[in-house]
């Protein structure tokens, strides 16, 4: 942003009734966040770590569409997947479950739409590839966790480890795990 201040002939800023002079001077911004560059990493990490299991990964051309990758199972079936950056705090990735923008500040789910996410995690470097039907009603965040909850609880918990790709020996995305 350029702003438009108004400096002494010394250089610092005028007090009133000096003799000033204007200078426009780019205004201290923080570091802009490149949104589109972390979601084209995030893909291309979960295209390869399933291209690293066996799988048969596909792109759409259009960048317009509710998926970023297409898994062929093989047997006639296909997998649509939409990726998303997880991130860590506390033991736990978590990952949005809507797309979110200025015009819809409460989101988009993606239910009906696509049949898994592909969450990379950039901290540990490890993408996961969590289905849809695991998720149920979720509609806002979903959370992996890494260690086991410290009050015990088991019940309504996603270990990340059950769904890192490259790890789980499964048959497919839309098979029932």
């Amino acid at each position: 942003m350029i702003q438009l201040v108004c400096r002494s002939e010394s250089g610092r800023p005028a007090q009133e009734g000096a003799d000033t002079r204007f200078v426009l001077e780019k205004a201290a911004t923080g570091p802009k966040r490149d949104t589109t560059g972390r979601g084209d990493i995030t893909e291309l990490e979960v295209a390869v770590a399933l291209m690293r299991s066996g799988r048969r990964v596909l792109r759409p051309i259009s960048a317009g569409l509710r998926y970023d990758l297409v898994i062929d199972e093989g047997d006639g079936t296909f997998a649509r997947v939409q990726c998303k950056t997880g991130r860590l705090r506390s033991g736990v990735i978590s990952f949005r479950l809507a797309m979110c923008d200025a015009r819809r500040p409460s989101g988009v789910p993606y239910h009906g739409e696509i049949e898994a996410f592909g969450v990379h995690c950039p901290e540990l470097g490890r993408s996961y590839l969590v289905p849809m039907a695991d998720l149920g009603p979720l509609r806002n965040l979903a959370c992996l966790r890494l260690a086991p909850a410290r009050n015990g609880q088991r019940r309504r918990i996603r270990s990340a480890a059950e769904y890192e790709i490259g790890r789980r020996p499964d048959s497919g995305v839309l098979s029932p795990s």
